[in-house]
């Protein structure tokens, strides 16, 4: 009787995994797992609907979340972006940095004159836009060698390439600003630098160390 029962739900297992290859050839059938979407095309049709959701910054932040937006701004503007790589809602010297600098008039001066500014957040509480994860993930594993823990701050040019690299400093804006404008100046020495060895390729970014 038990040899029965268990031929008889094997072969109901396998005509509803072979019913579910042709109704839906999407998805796959794995017998520890059941059903399994294939993730990378999911993530990717996720992605491509639409417009960005509202991310979930305050009204009137001087904030992004849309890196695709901050790079078009970049552009039109001729400014640096600030990608803040962040776990705002657990990591205590992102929360630090968040209150002692990019809260301060200082700095929200000087980004209005230079910057375009990039929220990357990977928060463990706080609810997140589905594209707007996906969106993060994806910038993760794209400046991954940059990346080194949190916060990391990355400054980009418009075409997305690493000019300079900074993350929290102690001293409130003023120490902060000091230490990125001196790593913005040493960016730029190798840039020009680059630029008058033959073959080099000029541009911003040409000569990022990866």
């Amino acid at each position: 009787m038990t040899k029965i029962v268990c031929r008889r739900t094997c072969l109901c297992l396998t005509i509803v995994s072979c019913l579910t290859l042709s109704l839906f050839p999407g998805c796959s059938w794995d017998w520890k797992l059941g059903f399994d979407l294939d993730r990378n095309k999911a993530e990717e049709e996720i992605f491509n609907l639409g417009d960005t959701p509202k991310p979930a910054l305050e009204p009137g932040s001087i904030w992004t979340e849309n890196y695709q937006q901050a790079m078009r701004d970049a552009k039109l503007s001729g400014k640096y972006v600030i990608a803040d790589f962040t776990g705002s809602d657990w990591c205590r010297w992102c929360v630090r940095l968040e209150k002692e600098v990019f809260e301060t008039a200082e700095f929200q001066a000087w980004s209005a004159d230079h910057a375009i500014l990039l929220k990357v957040d990977f928060p463990r509480k706080t609810p997140q836009p589905v594209r707007v994860k996906l969106q993060n993930k994806r910038l993760a594993e794209q400046y991954a060698n940059q990346i080194k823990g949190y916060p990391t701050i990355l400054v980009l040019d418009p075409e997305g390439n690493v000019v300079a690299r900074t993350g929290y400093v102690k001293g409130g804006p003023v120490a902060w600003l000091d230490e990125l404008e001196s790593q913005l100046i040493v960016s730029l020495d190798e840039r020009q630098g680059a630029a008058e060895v033959p073959g080099a390729t000029e541009g911003p970014g040409a000569t990022e160390r990866r």
